[in-house]
C-alpha cells in the first residue's frame, strides 16, 4: 500500500491511503482470485516532542472514511465495493526529515456478498503497520 500526508501545521495532517490485497474466495466458482483493493481519506493530530537532541517523536490519533473495491475473477461473481472507516493511533520517530512509523488501525466496514441476491454485513479487522516517512518542510 501507499499513504500520503499533506502537513497544514506540525499537529495536524490531511492524508491518503490505497491498498492493494490480492486473494482467493471460498466460493466455489470457475476462478477463485479476488483483489481488494482499499482506499480512503483522514485526518491525524500528532504532538511533536523533542526526544534526544536531534530526535523527535510524534505520537498521533486519527480517522477517515473511504471503501473498499472486491474484484473478483469468477464471471460468476460480481464486483462490489462498500463503504469503510478507520480510527488509528500511532507514532513516528523522527531523525531530521526521515521518520520511523507505527500505525495501528481499527477498520469497520460493510462487506457485500458477491452472490445474486446476497446480503450486506458490517465487519471489522485491526492492522499494525510499520513504515518510512519523508518529512518535505
Amino acid at each position: 500500500g501507499l499513504q500520503l500526508g499533506f502537513e497544514l501545521r506540525p499537529t495536524f495532517h490531511l492524508l491518503g491511503s490505497f491498498g492493494w490485497i490480492p486473494g482467493q474466495t471460498r466460493y466455489r466458482v470457475s476462478d477463485n482470485n479476488v483483489n481488494v483493493y482499499a482506499y480512503d481519506a483522514g485526518m491525524e493530530w500528532s504532538m511533536v516532542r523533542p526526544f534526544e537532541p536531534e530526535w523527535t517523536i510524534r505520537p498521533f490519533v486519527g480517522f477517515g472514511a473511504g471503501a473498499r473495491t472486491y474484484s473478483f475473477k469468477a464471471s460468476e461473481l460480481s464486483t462490489r465495493t462498500c463503504a469503510s472507516g478507520y480510527g488509528a493511533l500511532g507514532t513516528e520517530f523522527q531523525l531530521h526529515r526521515v521518520a520511523f512509523r507505527v500505525e495501528g488501525r481499527e477498520n469497520v466496514f460493510c462487506y457485500r456478498s458477491p452472490m445474486a441476491g446476497g446480503k450486506s454485513h458490517t465487519r471489522t479487522d485491526a492492522g499494525l503497520t510499520f513504515g518510512l516517512a519523508y518529512h518535505f518542510r
